[in-house]
């Protein structure tokens, strides 16, 4: 929009001298003003303007000019638009903001009414002699006050309606605000009682898992007790065979060894492989619990009775006991292993001896009738436990010198 760049008074001695509208737009600092500014940079606006002539002015609401333009104009509303004729009096008055279209439709009135109010005008000078001054009858004026009158009365009203209407939304928003946060107080409620209900849900959940973990942990417990009332033994025999038999966890060890004793028919010693333990004479007393017996454990029963810890005697004697034990022990094995046992090499009775006859003549008999290797010959097996051991048949007379362990000849 071109606007008029000179003071108010140019402005009205310009339109007066040129005959054509003189516009005065009072603009502000909102929104209103803003879509205002839009519908005059519009290029329709802009030509009707430039095509009609007219002398357009801008003013801000809070300048001196627009406070001396409203004691004559009131200025009501922020942005208004007045189009004032030639004579001084106002042809329309636009408050607030319109439409582009409703704009221009009042842009064009406003030129027409002009045009045919300057045709009347010139249809009534005279043809000839002076110049009337200006006609200054009071009923023209008074007729052109109510229109103004009636134009702000409408303005006013206007205005009303907009406040009244402003309010009615601002009220609608609060009570939109108010329900929105109402309904969340309500979600956020909801919420609460949902995380409460599930806090409770999962607390019941791990009590009775709890419930059910210790539940299961006395059954085992007690299934487990029930376990050590009762020590299932299972004895492995000299002869290899196995006994089997359930003692009450609360019996003695003496109890076993009766038992495996009357059922090997000779004094035993007990033994277990895992851990390595022989039993004594002072575990006898002893109850299978606490010699880790229950509920089950697997014995080996060897032919002897049970080894008694002496209490006293000489440490020193015991320690060098069990320092020459492993050499003894090796000694015992490579003697029987080349000479074999001179106990099983015995053979067997067969005969029952004369009952008149002497134990002593009765030996030297059959030691005569008997040939030389008769006496270095080992049996075919020999048993000791459960081990049996082969031994070599040859009548081999190298061996004389040796066959008792004591060497009469060097090799």
């Amino acid at each position: 929009m071109n606007w008029f760049n000179g003071s108010i008074p140019d402005a009205i001695q310009r339109s007066k001298q040129q005959k054509v509208v003189f516009i005065v737009y009072v603009y502000g600092q909102n929104d209103l003003t803003n879509e205002m500014d839009k519908v005059w940079n519009d290029p329709e606006v802009v030509n009707l303007c430039n095509n009609g002539g007219c002398v357009a002015i801008k003013m801000a609401a809070n300048s001196n000019d627009c406070a001396h333009f409203s004691q004559i104009y009131p200025v009501v509303v922020v942005p208004s638009t007045y189009f004032i004729g030639v004579n001084g009096a106002p042809i329309e008055v636009t408050a607030g903001h319109k439409d582009t279209p409703d704009f221009i439709q009042v842009l064009k009135n406003v030129l027409k009414l002009h045009n045919d109010q300057l045709g009347t005008a010139q249809s009534n000078l005279p043809t000839g002699g002076a110049q009337p001054g200006p006609s200054t009858d009071p009923k023209a004026n008074t007729e052109d006050k109510p229109p103004l009158e009636e134009r702000v009365q409408k303005v006013k009203e206007k205005l009303e309606q907009k406040k009244a209407e402003k309010e009615r939304l601002e009220k609608e928003k609060e009570k939109q605000e108010e329900a929105e946060r109402r309904k969340l107080g309500r979600d956020l409620q909801k919420l609460k009682e949902f995380q409460k209900e599930r806090e409770k849900q999962q607390q019941a959940q791990e009590e009775k898992k709890q419930a059910q973990l210790a539940a299961r942990q006395k059954q085992s417990s007690e299934e487990e007790a029930k376990k050590m009332e009762t020590a299932r033994i299972q004895v492995r025999l000299p002869d290899g065979t196995s006994l089997l038999n359930s003692f009450p966890s609360s019996d003695t060890l003496q109890c076993v060894h009766s038992v495996v004793s009357q059922h090997v028919g000779s004094d035993v010693t007990l033994s277990t492989v895992y851990p390595k333990r022989t039993f004594t004479t002072d575990d006898l007393s002893q109850t299978l619990l606490s010699l880790n017996l229950a509920p089950s454990a697997v014995l080996i029963a060897v032919p002897g009775k049970p080894s008694v810890i002496s209490k006293q005697g000489n440490n020193g004697g015991g320690i060098l006991a069990l320092f020459f034990a492993p050499f003894l022990f090796l000694w015992n094995m490579i003697r029987v292993f080349l000479f074999g046992d001179k106990r099983s090499s015995q053979p067997k009775r067969e005969d029952t001896p004369d009952a008149t006859e002497t134990p002593d003549e009765s030996q030297s008999t059959r030691r005569r009738d008997r040939p030389q290797t008769a006496y270095q010959r080992r049996p075919i097996s020999r048993g000791d436990g459960n081990v049996r051991r082969l031994a070599d048949m040859r009548d081999d007379d190298d061996e004389n010198a040796t066959w008792n362990g004591n060497s009469t000849q060097q090799m």
